[in-house]
């Protein structure tokens, strides 16, 4: 990075980067594992593995749906910081229970809780963008992706190897520990500021803001259903590409690993590529991308596991630069007084996408095979084009004079 870091405004960036690496890690720890570990608590056969597996995917988003707006309120209201120390706390909590888990009802349970109190992507983009100026935004939200691209990469390599050594509980209590770490850090070395985005202050209302950004709520949505569309399933895939599900966790974890350094690079390049040259070229982008370098998945029972890697690292690049440039999108289209509930609403959008993504994704396997499926990740992909399209000419429209500073 190469602001200085005597600013304010970097010092919280920093603080607030290494608290969600860390945050990310604790729940890559033991959740891309969960296929794994519901097949220790005795459900093995493959369709009903696939309905808990899909399920718990499910579960956290609905949630998630209901509470994120109630926190995008709570932020405005009490302040961005105390949320963000609230939702890190909510994941020790949480993953603690999902480690204590005697069978899969308490697994589905503590999944539940999840999605209602903790939340961490959003309270920390929160955080970032009142404390941003409005011209490092694409550089700020994309080193926070590149934080959670780091996460990943640290939490599923030492997870699957936790996960395969001492045990899939295991793994759950270190990845809680984590997040204890995370709230530390910010509850002492972040403050609450924002950084004066203009002279003119909004004149809307919070329903008249949303109404000008549903749009690219939309966008989101249609994203997150794109990106999580094989969550359920891959980790099946690669036990059945590996012939068992012993050792499993470890190639899960390398390859997730490996698509999350792809994600670090990816994070901070489309940041600032949608700085310069605007979020809509570089979103479309992306998704034609991300839907191309999918195909080779469809031959995957061909290639074999060893050739996966680079398709794996590939496709991790292109798709690492749709939420964030999306994020980019609506936070330089949303004035800074209504930021809170407006990525509180986003996070209900991404939510929706995360939750339908995974179950079209699990019952396209479940009536066909996994590798059939990945024809429904690349149209997913590509429905992405008309539905950016779209919110692009809608933005147009309706920007009124009083924002910040007109954009895409």
């Amino acid at each position: 990075m190469s602001e200085d870091p005597q600013r304010p405004w970097v010092r919280q960036l920093i603080v607030i980067w290494l608290a969600q690496l860390l945050s990310i890690a604790s729940f890559c720890f033991g959740l891309p594992f969960v296929a794994y570990y519901i097949q220790e608590m005795g459900i093995t056969q493959e369709e009903e593995l696939l309905f808990w597996t899909s399920l718990f995917h499910g579960l956290a988003p609905i949630a998630f749906c209901i509470s994120a707006p109630f926190w995008g309120i709570m932020a405005d209201r009490y302040g961005r910081k105390m949320m963000l120390v609230r939702s890190y706390l909510g994941a020790v909590l949480v993953l603690w229970g999902m480690g204590w888990a005697p069978n899969v009802i308490w697994l589905m349970v503590f999944r539940i809780a999840q999605g209602l109190i903790t939340g961490t992507m959003t309270a920390s983009q929160t955080l970032i963008a009142v404390s941003t100026p409005q011209q490092r935004h694409g550089l700020a939200l994309g080193a926070l992706s590149a934080a959670v691209s780091g996460g990943v990469a640290l939490g599923m390599t030492l997870g699957g190897y936790t996960a395969e050594y001492l045990g899939y509980s295991e793994a759950f209590y270190v990845g809680g520990s984590l997040s204890l770490l995370s709230a530390l850090l910010v509850g002492l070395l972040a403050k609450e500021h924002k950084v004066s985005q203009n002279k003119q202050r909004s004149t809307l209302s919070k329903g008249e803001a949303m109404k000008l950004a549903w749009p690219l709520l939309v966008v989101i949505a249609f994203c997150a259903l794109a990106v999580h569309f094989d969550n359920a399933f891959f980790p099946l895939l690669v036990q059945q590409l590996h012939g068992g599900i012993e050792g499993a966790a470890t190639i899960l974890g390398n390859m997730g690993a490996l698509g999350a350094i792809a994600g670090i690079i990816a994070g901070t390049v489309w940041g600032v590529a949608s700085d310069r040259f605007g979020p809509i070229t570089i979103g479309l982008a992306c998704a034609i991308l991300s839907a191309l370098i999918s195909l080779p998945l469809f031959y995957s029972e061909e290639i074999g596991l060893g050739l996966l890697y680079p398709v794996i690292f590939c496709v991790a690049f292109f798709k690492a630069g749709l939420d964030p440039v999306f994020q980019v999108w609506l936070s330089k289209n949303t004035l800074a007084d209504h930021r809170g509930v407006i990525f509180g609403f986003a996070s209900t959008a991404r939510s929706l996408g995360w939750a339908s993504g995974p179950f079209i994704g699990s019952s396209l396997a479940a009536a066909s095979s996994f590798t059939d499926a990945y024809i429904g990740r690349m149209a997913a992909f590509l429905l992405l084009i008309p539905v950016v399209l779209w919110a692009g000419s809608r933005v147009r429209k309706q920007q009124p004079p009083e924002t910040e500073t007109p954009h895409e």
